[in-house]
């Protein structure tokens, strides 16, 4: 993979732990801390591929990505929400605000690929 990835996440330990995984596979990662921080990133870098926390101190992730989907630039690119809350309700909400997928933190290393792998090559097909 040669792909740009933002993920935006404001614990630095979580952001470290997928930072040097992804990077080992040779992905371009970029990481926000906040949701704002993460709008502005993607409108200035256009990643192929975003992963968003649910809980930012300053945006919930269902805010971050409402905002994104609002950008024509940014309509069609996918975003998966990360989350340690496992309620229904909460991956419900991701889904119907625009997410193509959720993943649960801790998320192991072969299905967060196999999950980005998926959508990087919906994506590259539309």
């Amino acid at each position: 993979m040669d792909e740009t990835l933002l993920y935006v996440e404001d614990n630095p330990t979580n952001a470290d732990l997928i930072t040097k995984q992804l990077i080992r596979e040779n992905m371009i990662v970029l990481v926000a801390e906040t949701g704002y921080e993460g709008i502005e990133m993607a409108i200035h870098h256009n990643p192929n591929i975003i992963l968003l926390d649910f809980n930012l101190p300053d945006l919930s992730g269902i805010e971050v990505m409402e905002r994104l989907r609002k950008m024509p630039s940014m309509a069609q690119t996918p975003v998966i929400m990360l989350t340690a809350d496992s309620t229904s309700n909460v991956r419900q909400h991701a889904l119907d605000a625009g997410c193509v997928d959720f993943l649960l933190k801790p998320v192991g290393k072969q299905d967060l690929l196999k999950t980005l792998r998926q959508h990087l090559v919906a994506y590259t097909m539309t």
